[in-house]
């Protein structure tokens, strides 16, 4: 094998991670709506060259998790309060469709996982990691779909919540428990096999923040905008 071809695959490896942990930062709200972001900032954040940074970012512009204002100009999109209650009807769906297979489809490792993920999360809210508590609830939401076995449906999961990271973690602070509290009885449901229970537990999960979100992305709007 040349020397061309290894750093052929390197540098595609290297964008996938920059892709990937970029993805993240966005989605667990490392970034302010508004916030604008350079290749060569986040390539010394990441310690890589420019190449693969510059190959994550038009991956993440494709998907709307990152927008260009101009030439230099990107930044975290700032989500309008119809885009994001529009997002949460479609997650009401989609999520409600992984909590029930789920149900159906888990065993005991999974039931230790979702355990395992509340009481971290708990810890986490009364000790104000608010940091860990956003990165533990996204991996209990991202965990249903995977426990039904649904990748699919985890690949449409991630690039919605991508578009929603940034305001859900913005406000997780100031939901408090509140952002958990139905996590306990979709943990029941799923123990119990009810898929209609999991899928309405999931659904009021969703449902019970949008208020409180919508009025804090209009709070914080015209601050993001300024920026």
């Amino acid at each position: 094998m040349t020397q061309q071809g290894l750093s052929a695959i390197n540098q595609l490896y290297l964008g996938d991670v920059a892709y990937e942990k970029i993805a993240n930062a966005i989605v667990s709200g490392a970034f302010r709506p508004g916030e604008k972001l350079t290749i060569r900032s986040l390539a010394d954040t990441l310690e890589i060259s420019s190449t693969p940074v510059r190959d994550a970012v038009k991956r993440l512009l494709l998907e709307n998790a990152l927008e260009q204002r101009g030439p230099r100009d990107i930044r975290v999109p700032i989500i309008t309060q119809a885009r994001y209650r529009e997002i949460a009807d479609i997650r009401l769906e989609l999520e409600g469709l992984a909590a029930a297979r789920a149900a159906q489809r888990r065993n005991e490792e999974d039931l230790e996982q979702l355990r395992v993920n509340i009481a971290e999360n708990e810890e986490a809210i009364a000790s104000g990691d608010w940091q860990r508590a956003i990165r533990l609830n996204k991996r209990f939401h991202f965990s249903l779909a995977d426990i039904g076995k649904m990748p699919v449906l985890r690949g449409l999961l991630g690039g919605l919540w991508l578009q929603i990271g940034p305001p859900i973690s913005s406000f997780y602070s100031i939901g408090g428990r509140d952002m958990i509290d139905h996590h306990h009885p979709i943990y029941d449901a799923i123990l119990r096999q009810d898929a209609d229970a999991a899928r309405a537990h999931i659904s009021q999960d969703i449902a019970c923040s949008v208020e409180g979100i919508t009025a804090h992305i209009v709070s914080t709007a015209s601050v993001a905008s300024a920026g």
